[in-house]
Order: structure tokens, then sequence, then C-alpha cells
């Protein structure tokens, strides 16, 4: 997504998200690159649901307020990754955040600098 990740705090669970965001990215870009559709979507399950579901959304349930714009940075980022492999539930979910544009037409993600305080 085009969205900055300015807003993302230096909090630790944040950067490690990130960072593993990133390596996710990265593995996604080069599978679907070579056409290896099935090890890019088992590289996203391996995260969303693992890291990103199980760990990191867990984890910040008591700082809710603090982590949200990196939750919906990780999250919108995750449906631009799924778009093509499951195009249509992606831009149904996206269009509930962005209304005004189209899924199809985000920049594929690349990787995010993390800022320190």
């Amino acid at each position: 997504p085009e969205d900055s990740n300015e807003k993302i705090s230096n909090n630790k669970e944040d950067k490690e998200i990130i960072k593993k965001l990133n390596e996710c990215t990265e593995k996604v870009t080069e599978s679907i690159e070579r056409f290896r559709f099935h090890d890019a979507a088992d590289t996203l399950y391996e995260f969303i649901w693992h890291e990103f579901a199980d760990k990191y959304v867990e984890s910040t349930k008591n700082r809710r307020s603090e982590a949200q714009p990196c939750l919906e940075f990780v999250y919108k980022t995750c449906l631009v990754l799924l778009h093509p492999i499951m195009p249509f539930i992606t831009e149904e979910i996206y269009q509930k955040f962005v209304s005004d544009k189209f899924l199809i037409v985000e920049k594929w993600p690349a990787s995010v600098k993390t800022t320190a305080r």
C-alpha cells in the first residue's frame, strides 16, 4: 500500500513484524517471478497465520491504539501480496478500507525501513 510507515511506532514488536513482513514480501515476490505460486501461497499462509495473527495481533491487544497503524499497514500489505492468488476476495476486503481506489492498481510492496528514535 502507498501508506507511509511514518505513523508506525518504534516498539520492538512493531519493528519485528515489519522485518518479517519485509522477508515475506521478498520471498513472495521471488516466488511469483519464478511462477511458483504454491510457494508464494505457502509463504503468505505461514506469515499471516503464524506470525501476524498468532503472535503479533495477540501480543498487541494491550496496546491497541499504539499498534493500530502497524496492524493496518501489515494487513493491507498482506492483501496486496495475496491479490495475485485470490483476487476477488482481496479486492472486496480492500474496498472496506479504501473505497476510492482499487487494489489491482496498488503498487507492489517494497521493503519498509523502520526508523529509530
